[in-house]
């Protein structure tokens, strides 16, 4: 893969190093003409409609849905569509009955999307570990193995930091996490 051909669809990206991904990812143009192609031939609610343009939404997002499993190694009833990851971090915190004493462990190189929803979780008596970096900005998987314990109920924390740009083993974190049965 050459990167100067994927610069390619991002023209706004021309003359400039854009290192800012991290909270608004620029668009490249396959995706414009993708949505574009949606916008002025198809336009109807997805699942919701027998009649031809529906019909069309629902193949498209399926196929988009099959497309993600097959690039991820996942199935695609795995895979659901957010506006984005904030969203989606929001969805888990709100989304799943957290009990007092159910225990999170996040890492202090979070985004604060994926930071504050656990914090604001202690009001329910969860508690949150929050584990600090090395002196270089890295968060080792035994630093994150060393918290777990019995009430361990989720592990957030990012790959890439876009606080350090330090980048955490999450293979190593996943095998620790299944170890545990986090």
């Amino acid at each position: 893969m050459k990167v100067y051909k994927i610069r390619e669809d991002f023209p706004v990206l021309k003359d400039i190093i854009y290192l800012d991904s991290g909270a608004t990812s620029q668009t490249p143009i396959p995706v414009v003409e993708a949505m574009n192609e949606y916008f002025y031939e198809y336009a109807a609610n997805y699942g919701r409609g027998a009649h031809r343009l529906a019909r069309k939404t629902t193949d498209k997002y399926e196929d988009s849905r099959e497309n993600v499993a097959d690039f991820i190694n996942a199935k695609s009833e795995q895979i659901v569509f957010t506006r984005n990851t904030t969203e989606s971090i929001n969805m888990v915190s709100h989304g799943l009955n957290w009990k007092a004493g159910d225990h999170i462990i996040t890492t202090l190189i979070e985004h604060h999307s994926n930071l504050l929803p656990w914090i604001r979780l202690k009001k329910k008596g969860v508690k949150v570990t929050i584990v600090a970096p090395d002196k270089t900005g890295i968060v080792s998987p035994d630093s994150i193995e060393n918290c777990i314990n019995s009430k361990t109920k989720l592990i957030a924390i990012t790959h890439v930091s876009n606080v350090f740009g330090s980048v955490i083993d999450i293979k190593k974190v996943t095998n620790i996490a299944k170890k545990h049965k986090v």
